[in-house]
């Protein structure tokens, strides 16, 4: 128990540290979100090629996750610099996927209940899943419906785009459910890797959280669901 509260203790210090940095990058754009982006890439490259190594296929594995992580960091560039409000639907985004890990970790340890994929993660637990999808639903559709547009036009920035702006309620919740469903498939693929060239972390970068790819691995795929989302919005 006191080992668990330990770890908790270190990876809660580790994001507080580094969320402002992120955040600022994310908000001032320019270089140091450009810089930034190229750091994450090219860590994240690294560790997934290290892991790619260790397996039977690592040409399959190392060549299929380099095209993977290119196109999600793609997509979440795409979303940041695109938009006029790029930055609040980057974050919107983030807020999510942070809003479903909390949301399953709550979850999980006061329902447990059944092993979703014992063989890949075993600590994910259905009655977390759940958890994460409701938080993230909420998350999602509070801030889009709520905070976003007030804070951009209190700083007199320009609106969120038309689409997602004017999107029914049950839209919304849908979109932020269906991130922690990309997210946790994300983080699932990761994982399914680290299983089967028998590592634990993907690195150890980032103190109680491991690697990189350990941290953001649910927000790679939920980036590019969120592309695809905002590209057929788009289009309404």
């Amino acid at each position: 128990m006191l080992q668990l509260r330990n770890s908790l203790v270190l990876r809660t210090l580790s994001a507080l540290a580094l969320m402002p940095v992120v955040l600022a990058a994310l908000f001032y754009g320019g270089w140091p979100f450009i810089a930034l982006l190229l750091v994450a890439v090219v860590v994240s490259l690294k560790e997934w090629l290290c892991m790619a190594k260790l397996s039977a296929q690592r040409f399959r594995d190392g060549a299929g996750g380099v095209v993977y992580i290119l196109l999600c960091f793609a997509a979440f560039f795409y979303i940041r610099t695109h938009y006029a409000g790029g930055e609040w639907l980057a974050l919107a985004l983030m807020l999510s996927i942070w809003a479903s890990d909390i949301g399953a970790y709550v979850a999980g340890k006061t329902f447990k209940g059944p092993k979703m994929a014992p063989s890949i993660s075993p600590n994910k637990t259905w009655s977390g899943f759940v958890g994460g999808l409701i938080s993230s639903a909420l998350v999602f559709w509070g801030f889009i419906h709520f905070a976003a547009p007030g804070l951009v036009m209190s700083l007199d920035r320009v609106n969120l785009p038309a689409g997602l702006a004017n999107a029914s309620a049950f839209c919304l919740l849908l979109i932020g459910a269906f991130i922690t469903v990309t997210g946790q498939a994300g983080d699932l693929l990761v994982s399914r890797l680290k299983r089967k060239v028998g590592v634990k972390d993907t690195g150890c970068l980032i103190p109680g959280h491991g690697g990189l790819l350990d941290r953001i691995d649910s927000l790679l795929l939920a980036s590019l669901f969120f592309f695809f989302v905002l590209q057929i919005m788009d289009m309404r």
